[in-house]
């Protein structure tokens, strides 16, 4: 994303999947899909692993249970609700310099879902369990003052 300078002021990499809902499992774009993005040259930045390794053992904080208004067009938990939810350990005057992501599996209507945070190394990382300790997603915040990056 670039200011109205033009300037870079946030880079993002991301790795998607599309899957087929009826089937479950990935499948090809089709042509007419493709054609609607437009594909770049890759950004000159550090790349973060695919995984987040987690940093010890986290202590839970917090339980949520899914709500009707979090589930997206394929019936599970939208991916921007767990990153909202790992805000919710994050401390009041946090200054976030780096987010990643790692989802999992998905959450359903009604699911109860549980927040484990580990704090080490400037990081804040929270993983997103359900109640039988399957994960959802990994949510890892990189504190502002952090001089450690990935």
């Amino acid at each position: 994303m670039t200011g109205e300078d033009g300037k870079m002021i946030v880079r993002a990499a991301s790795i998607w999947t599309l899957v087929d809902t009826q089937k479950c499992c990935p499948s090809k774009p089709e042509k007419e899909l493709q054609d609607g993005y437009e594909l770049g040259e890759k950004l000159d930045m550090a790349y973060a692993p695919r995984k987040i390794a987690l940093l010890g053992v986290g202590e839970e904080r917090a339980q949520f249970t899914v709500r009707r208004y979090q589930i997206d067009s394929n019936q599970h938990m939208n991916n921007v609700e767990y990153v909202k939810l790992a805000m919710e350990t994050l401390p009041a005057d946090t200054v976030i310099r780096e987010l990643r992501a790692e989802y999992r599996k998905a959450a359903l209507c009604g699911d109860v879902v549980t927040a484990d945070v580990i704090q080490a190394q400037g990081k804040h990382q929270v993983v997103l369990r359900d109640t039988q300790g399957g994960v959802y997603a990994v949510v890892e915040f990189t504190k502002e003052d952090s001089e450690e990056g990935v």
